[in-house]
């Protein structure tokens, strides 16, 4: 399953680019198949997970990424979007019958407001943009296109502009 994603993805081009068609491919066939995520991370390690890492690899040796930072940064990367989208497969399936998103998020910004202030200063700040994020938007680095007006940009996107470490 996952071997077909990524044999759609196109790795020709833009390696940041490619990292955004690798992680919507990964996020996606999760979403439509949950046990994908469950399976990604039986351990010893199935092909299908060294397939993400080498792809996401390749790209940030494309990107010229110090050697010594490439472990990191790949398995950050494919990290972030394996448990990202297994958060999301998991969530949707969490409740029968399925709740409406908007109603969902919106419930679950509204109880973010209601923490305490000193103990959880930055999800109360950030809590009006939960009701509106897109994930998919998310995984493909186009929240500053998405509803939410100067939402920040989502991590692969922040990622490509962190200063690489020696």
């Amino acid at each position: 399953m996952v071997a077909r994603t990524l044999a759609k993805v196109s790795v020709s081009g833009a390696p940041r680019k490619a990292i955004r068609g690798i992680a919507l491919g990964v996020f996606e066939t999760i979403d439509a198949h949950p046990w994908v995520g469950a399976q990604l991370v039986r351990n010893p390690w199935p092909t299908a997970m060294l397939q993400i890492f080498e792809r996401i690899g390749r790209q940030v040796q494309a990107l010229r990424a110090p050697a010594r930072a490439q472990f990191t940064a790949a398995t950050v990367l494919g990290s972030y979007v394996i448990g990202e989208s297994r958060q999301n497969a998991a969530s949707g399936r969490l409740y029968e019958p399925r709740p409406d998103r908007a109603e969902f998020l919106d419930e679950l910004a509204a109880q973010w407001l209601e923490l305490d202030v000193d103990e959880f200063p930055f999800t109360r700040n950030i809590a009006n943009q939960l009701r509106e994020h897109d994930d998919r938007a998310l995984i493909h680095g186009d929240a500053a296109r998405s509803s939410q007006p100067g939402a920040p940009a989502a991590i692969p996107a922040r990622m490509r502009s962190m200063p690489a470490r020696n």
